[in-house]
């Protein structure tokens, strides 16, 4: 087996250690969602001079997060849009939050495939508004989390991704009192509606596994490495950057759907279905557009700027944005795409 998923799924998976986190009262945006809910879990734990404040639109989601964490004296939960200006000056104001980690996103891919105008909302324009409203209310940190899938991208969740990382770096640039940076990451094990707990209720129920094709492949992380280095971003994170957890190698999904098999004595077979709207096969090498500088601690890789052609860039953005404005499909794929690559050309800039 992939020794990259042997460690993630036979290892006890260790306790994050106390780490220097430079952040007193935190927001953390989709905060019921896995890696914000992982994020507020440990801050919370770790300490108690920290105010955590968690917003999200899923009020069933939130409500499980208050129904766990409530124990803690420092923590809040806000139900809302992330993008409202009211509600995030009140909040801000309230807690005096100087630290943003922003989560919120629509993530599964077939799904945003399908519905590129709100995904693009949502994942693009709104929160290029966050951005701004970060660097107006004067938030010492924003750490956006991105996708590795926003590396040379094949579907609209990517390049929704790789737009607005291009926007955090014009926000970097025009708000220099606020520190922005991007965190690639690929997919997390054990969040929720992945596909380990497909397999584990097909396995347990002595059913056929499925797999969309037999050469699949992804980086995956687990809950617990993507908290450490968000957090170890607030301190050592340079602002307009992006960077990238080292994931060592990609994991064959089939390779997950057979441990899955051992581990339940299932004889079953594991059945080929079919690529999703959005899916690739195989990842693309573990880099960046322009190359990788190593971190100290070889956890993140800090990507090397490229050279954006800021004019071709708002130009596109422009016509996006007047296509989503109208509601409008038409050549809706072919504009997005542009955006998030044409108008960027390779080249380190750092």
């Amino acid at each position: 087996m992939n020794k990259r998923i042997r460690k993630l799924l036979e290892e006890k998976e260790k306790e994050n250690e106390k780490l220097c986190v430079d952040a007193q009262n935190v927001l953390i945006t989709g905060g019921a969602g896995t890696v914000g809910f992982a994020l507020a879990k440990y801050l919370l734990e770790q300490y108690q001079d920290k105010n955590v404040v968690l917003l999200d639109r899923n009020d069933a989601a939130l409500y499980y997060c208050m129904k766990t964490l409530n124990r803690y004296d420092n923590v809040s939960f806000y139900l809302g849009d992330y993008a409202d200006e009211d509600l995030f000056e009140q909040i801000v104001n309230d807690y005096g939050i100087d630290t943003v980690f922003h989560c919120a996103a629509y993530k599964i891919v077939p799904l945003v495939d399908l519905n590129p105008i709100e995904a693009l909302k949502n994942n693009t324009i709104q929160c290029n508004h966050f951005f701004t409203m970060c660097g107006k209310a004067g938030i010492k940190s924003c750490i956006f989390m991105s996708s590795y899938e926003a590396y040379i991208p094949k579907n609209v969740f990517g390049e929704t991704k790789r737009i607005a990382e291009i926007l955090m770096e014009k926000n970097a640039q025009n708000y220099p009192n606020t520190k922005y940076c991007a965190f690639r990451f690929g997919f997390i094990l054990n969040s929720s509606g992945s596909v380990i707990h497909i397999f584990e209720e097909q396995a347990k129920k002595g059913q056929d596994l499925t797999v969309t094709h037999r050469e699949i492949e992804r980086y995956v992380c687990s809950a617990s490495e993507v908290v450490r280095g968000s957090l170890l971003l607030i301190g050592l994170g340079e602002t307009g950057y992006t960077y990238t957890l080292n994931m060592e190698e990609p994991v064959k999904i089939y390779d997950l759907a057979e441990y899955y098999c051992n581990k339940y004595q299932n004889k079953n077979q594991i059945i080929i279905t079919q690529l999703r709207p959005g899916d690739k096969i195989y990842e693309e090498l573990l880099g960046c557009e322009g190359g990788f500088i190593k971190t100290e601690d070889n956890i993140l890789f800090k990507n090397k700027k490229i050279y954006v052609n800021w004019k071709a860039f708002e130009k596109n953005y422009n016509i996006l944005h007047n296509h989503i404005a109208k509601n409008s499909k038409e050549n809706i794929r072919d504009i997005i795409r542009q955006c998030a690559k044409d108008s960027a050309e390779i080249g380190d800039s750092a």
